[in-house]
């Protein structure tokens, strides 16, 4: 399972940006028929990380 990170946080700053867990298999099959859906994932944990929410 391709793991997200915990969230470090819990202040206000981090309510409703928790990390999704997806498998490996999940993340290939969004590479292979919607990409838009597994960029949305990535944004989402890329955005989490920035408000250091999670690691």
């Amino acid at each position: 399972m391709i793991a997200l990170s915990a969230c470090a946080r819990t202040e206000a700053g981090c309510a409703g940006w928790r990390p999704v867990f997806i498998a490996p298999a999940t993340a290939a099959y969004l590479d292979a028929t919607d990409q838009p859906a597994l960029r949305g994932l990535l944004a989402h944990q890329t955005y989490g990380q920035l408000l250091g929410c999670w690691e």
